[in-house]
C-alpha cells in the first residue's frame, strides 16, 4: 500500500516538474525549480529508505522481542540499528518538509514572504492577517486544517532527539500490543514541575498530579493542546518553558506511520493542488 502511495507521488511530481518546466519564461526561475525540486525527492527518497529500514527492522526484533518475558524493555540485538533509524526518521522527515517549503516558495514567488521552515511558513498562515489568505485560500485552509501533526514531528524531532537535556536521556524500545515503541527517558526535576505547575495555573486550568515520570509527560500534551498556548503573544515565553521541560523528561515518540501518512496526504495535496494551477493558467494563456 505505501509502496504504490510512493509510486503515485512520483508519478505526480514527474507532471508538476513538467508543467512548471514548459510555464516557466525566466531561465533562473527554471533553474531555481529544477534544483529544488531535486533536492525535495532527494529527500524524499532517503525517506522512503529510511522507512523500509524500519520496517525490516520492527519485524526482525519482534522475533526477538516476543521472547522477553512480557514485552519488557528491550537493549539486545538490532536495537542500535533500529534506533538509529527511528532516529533518522524525525531527522529527514522535519528537512523533507522544508525542503517542500523552498517549492511552494517557487509557486507564490513575491505573493508571500520566502521562509526556510516549514514550521515558520505554517505560522504564516495562522497569522489572523492572513485569514482569510486572497491569494490561494484553499492552501492556507489545508495548512491551518491539516497539518497540526506537525507539531509532534517538530516536537519530537527537537526535543528528543536533537536538542537534549544537559543531563542527557537514555532510550529504549518496547513491544507495546504488537507494536514496537521507541521511549526517551529523561528526568524531571521539582523545578520542572513547578513550572507546569505555575503554566496550570495561568491558564486556569486544574493541575494534576506531576510525582511521576509519566504524568509530567501526559502534563506535557495537556498544554501543548491547549489552543490558548497556541496563541502568538504566548508562544515565545510559555511554549519556550515547555520546550525546555520536554527536553528533560521521558516520553514515547510520535507513531512514525501515522506521521508518514500525513506527510504523503500533504504532498499528494500540493502535488494535485499546484498541478491544477499550473493546467489552470495554461489555459487561460492559450485561450
Amino acid at each position: 500500500m505505501v509502496q504504490d502511495q510512493w509510486d503515485d507521488l512520483n508519478r505526480l511530481l514527474n507532471e508538476v516538474w513538467e508543467k512548471m518546466y514548459s510555464k516557466i519564461g525566466s531561465e533562473s526561475v527554471s533553474w531555481q525549480f529544477g534544483f529544488a525540486i531535486a533536492s525535495f525527492r532527494d529527500k524524499f527518497d532517503h525517506l522512503k529508505l529510511i522507512y523500509s529500514r524500519i520496517n525490516e527492522g520492527i519485524n526482525n526484533i519482534k522475533i526477538v522481542m516476543n521472547n522477553c518475558e512480557r514485552g519488557d524493555m528491550f537493549y539486545g540485538y538490532g536495537f542500535d540499528t533500529l534506533s538509529l533509524d527511528i532516529e533518522d526518521f524525525f531527522i529527514h522527515s522535519r528537512i523533507l518538509m522544508d525542503r517542500i517549503t523552498n517549492l511552494v516558495n517557487l509557486f507564490f514567488g513575491k505573493d508571500m514572504k520566502d521562509y526556510d521552515s516549514f514550521y515558520e511558513h505554517r505560522k504564516y498562515f495562522l497569522e489572523p492577517e492572513n485569514i482569510p489568505w486572497q491569494i490561494d485560500e484553499e492552501y492556507a485552509e489545508y495548512i491551518r486544517e491539516e497539518t497540526s501533526w506537525f507539531l509532534d514531528l517538530k516536537n519530537a524531532r527537537d526535543d528528543s532527539i536533537v536538542h537534549l537535556h544537559k543531563k542527557g536521556k537514555g532510550k529504549s524500545l518496547a513491544l507495546i500490543k504488537g507494536k514496537v515503541q521507541c521511549c526517551i527517558t529523561g528526568y524531571s526535576s521539582d523545578k520542572d514541575q513547578d513550572k507546569l505547575k505555575d503554566i496550570f495555573e495561568k491558564y486556569n486550568m486544574p493541575v494534576p498530579d506531576l510525582r511521576a515520570m509519566t504524568p509530567v509527560d501526559k502534563a506535557l500534551k495537556i498544554l501543548e493542546n491547549n489552543n490558548r498556548l497556541k496563541h502568538k503573544d504566548n508562544e515565545s515565553k510559555d511554549n519556550k518553558r515547555l520546550s525546555g521541560i520536554r527536553q528533560g523528561i521521558r516520553g514515547e515518540l510520535p507513531d512514525i506511520d501515522s506521521l508518514l501518512a500525513n506527510i504523503l496526504a500533504f504532498i499528494a495535496f500540493s502535488g494535485e493542488h499546484f498541478l491544477q494551477k499550473l493546467s489552470q493558467s495554461n489555459n487561460t494563456v492559450e485561450k
